[in-house]
């Protein structure tokens, strides 16, 4: 006797059968009307012919042992989250597709721990056919790694959300926004010690409604970026690191923000040079070999010397350790290998002040009359000091 899904199916795929006949002698049975049809009616065969030999899934009331063994007889299986978790996760993936990869890396995780906790619960369920056994023997095998690893996830989540949002709000918000979160978990952990009869599940519910709230917050601000003011600082901390430091005499604003204007006695130095109201540059050496009017400094050994501002303006030392070929060795259009000078300077300081300038040379100059020495940029005239490497 033929079911119903049998009579179903089967009169569809004769319907198609009909059509791709149709179709093919008036027109082609290999261009893309013909393809389709032929798929959708292979399709159909195939659940013709599976419900034939399922007959519909239905069983005689009859037959004892099939009633008892009947899906349908046993215990349903437990409710479970997992599914919403997968679910989520793969929104999580969408979305850091177009924001930020941390977001997708994250999502890709929530859907592994969700398809993985999803196959345990199912596998739980078959255990037995006591529920509450049931529970027990997943809660046994998953418990000692859910906890650890979910609170540190969960904690990850919120601390990077929130960091996101302290990113792209600007310097007069970001401290309210950051004391309004404290407060709101400080107020949050006192509700709850103060009232411990509180339901689990009214709890358990509260906490993840928020959780989701700054995760969602956290999304947005990844997606809106930092606000200006630190992207531009990032762009001269980059072009610094890439450049280095101008050492001329106008402001480096990577360099000269709020120099230090003082020294600590106990500095070990080599050498004092001071920038005079009369516009000379003097040297006081502690040691080396030569007089005051050129500096002494041990190849390859870190050289700490101070410099001391007497002149009115703001002014820095700079120290020239000649010329070095470009790592790797780059050559301009004509042949001639490039070359960068290596050199090491102080932040701009104001008269009165003093700072400390650490720096090391690891060659004696490498090509001719490349000398090297320290001096005052922008000084009028010239301030200079020889520099002698040994």
């Amino acid at each position: 006797m033929l079911t119903q899904g049998t009579k179903l199916f089967g009169g569809l795929s004769a319907a198609a059968l009909i059509g791709l006949l149709v179709y093919g002698f008036t027109r082609n049975f290999t261009d893309i009307g013909g393809i389709s049809l032929w798929f959708l009616l292979g399709v159909l065969v195939l659940f013709t012919a599976v419900s034939a030999l399922t007959h519909d899934a239905n069983i005689s009331a009859m037959d004892d042992a099939a009633v008892r063994t009947a899906p349908n007889t046993l215990a349903p299986a437990s409710p479970s989250m997992w599914p919403v978790v997968a679910a989520a996760g793969g929104a999580l993936v969408t979305v850091g597709v177009v924001t930020d990869k941390r977001y997708f890396i994250a999502g890709i995780i929530v859907v592994a721990v969700a398809l993985f906790e999803w196959t345990v619960a199912a596998w739980a369920d078959r255990a037995s056919a006591d529920t509450a056994f049931n529970g027990a023997v997943r809660a046994e095998l998953l418990n000692p790694l859910e906890f650890p690893f979910g609170a540190a996830l969960g904690l990850g989540v919120l601390v990077f959300s929130f960091s996101r949002l302290m990113l792209t709000s600007n310097s007069n918000v970001a401290p309210v926004f950051f004391g309004l979160f404290g407060a709101v978990i400080l107020f949050g952990g006192l509700v709850i010690a103060l009232m411990p009869n509180l339901r689990k599940g009214a709890v358990v519910g509260v906490l993840s409604v928020a959780s989701l709230g700054v995760a969602g917050v956290g999304v947005w601000a990844a997606g809106n970026g930092q606000n200006a003011k630190l992207t531009a600082d990032h762009t001269e901390a980059l072009a610094y690191k890439k450049d280095g430091p101008s050492c001329g005499p106008t402001e480096d604003k990577a360099k000269d923000e709020k120099p230090d204007g003082a020294v600590a006695a106990k500095s070990s130095t080599t050498g004092t040079f001071t920038y005079n109201a009369d516009g000379t540059l003097t040297l006081h050496q502690f040691s080396g070999t030569l007089p005051d009017s050129a500096l002494t400094v041990d190849r390859g050994n870190t050289t700490n010397v101070l410099f001391k501002n007497d002149h009115p303006g703001a002014y820095r030392l700079r120290i020239y350790g000649g010329l070095e070929p470009v790592a790797p060795e780059q050559k301009d259009a004509a042949g001639n290998v490039l070359k960068k000078a290596v050199q090491f300077c102080t932040s701009l300081i104001p008269a009165g002040k003093t700072q400390l300038l650490t720096f090391k040379l690891n060659h004696l100059p490498l090509y001719a009359n490349d000398n090297f020495y320290a001096e005052v940029p922008g000084a009028s005239p010239a301030a200079k000091v020889e520099v002698v490497v040994p």
